[in-house]
């Protein structure tokens, strides 16, 4: 089942069994990576990383090309949550809901701090913006470039995603990013706005609602927007509104586009 799409096309997933495996953007039979991963798979061209359950807890774990593998999270991953990789970069969050970035598999990563007095949770990620919310507090979106750790630019919470109020039960939303778009899913709800203006502010309501139990997640390429309930894709382009329901995983990447088609998956150059 496939579950990362690099943006050279490298397509990773697991096995029935939960082996991880892995093909090019050439094509043919997956081949196993040798470890087990059921989640937070991630490619980039000199390393793959995955989520691995050590008892209660969970570390992200990285390996380059000649085997070197160490654990990159600084202080555990949320084994639930989504790991983003872009740019050699891998970012997630803890189970305390901190962000954090490694760069690729040299070294364990660090907690990235953003604000005062809270960083927030990261909710997408295009190399090198990091999006992060904060719903308690400052009530903000934030942009913070990985690279400087500096706070680039602040806007108000998306449209459909509510402050956290003490007590409250916790709102799921779901987020990705682009060089050119950013899209949410807020209840039934598809949002999407360019980001070079940050306005205009598009809404396709009646997208497939989640089963229970089940965990959503976004993509974004340099021209498609997917969103996987776990048991329907929904795929949109933002430029002509055209859009398309799959009952498979869809997967977005750089200018790669990933669907079931037949007895198979095929992948895509939108270039």
């Amino acid at each position: 089942m496939p579950a990362a799409l690099g943006s050279d096309g490298t397509v990773l997933g697991a096995t029935p069994g939960g082996q991880a495996a892995e093909v090019d953007a050439g094509g043919g039979t997956p081949k196993e990576l040798g470890f087990l991963a059921r989640s937070g798979l991630g490619t980039a061209a000199d390393f793959r990383t995955w989520t691995e359950l050590n008892g209660s807890a969970a570390d992200q774990r990285c390996r380059t090309a000649d085997g070197t593998t160490r654990t990159i999270s600084p202080q555990g991953t949320d084994p639930r949550g989504q790991v983003w990789v872009d740019g050699g970069v891998v970012v997630g969050n803890d189970v305390m809901r901190q962000p954090w970035m490694a760069k690729g598999c040299a070294q364990a990563g660090t907690v990235v701090k953003s604000g005062d007095p809270a960083s927030g949770v990261a909710v997408a990620f295009s190399y090198p913006d990091l999006f992060t919310a904060e719903r308690a507090n400052d009530k903000v979106l934030r942009i913070v470039d990985v690279e400087t750790g500096r706070v680039t630019a602040e806007h108000p919470l998306p449209d459909g995603v509510r402050v956290q109020s003490m007590g409250d039960p916790d709102q799921k939303w779901y987020a990705a990013a682009s060089g050119k778009w950013f899209a949410w899913v807020a209840g039934n709800t598809l949002r999407w706005m360019p980001r070079d203006t940050w306005g205009a502010v598009s809404v396709l309501p009646g997208v497939p609602t989640p089963k229970k139990g089940l965990s959503p997640w976004m993509t974004a390429d340099n021209r498609l927007i997917t969103y996987n309930t776990g048991a329907t894709s929904f795929v949109l382009d933002p430029v002509t509104g055209r859009r398309y329901k799959s009952p498979d995983v869809v997967l977005a990447a750089g200018d790669w586009l990933l669907w079931r088609s037949g007895d198979g998956y095929r992948l895509a150059n939108l270039r």
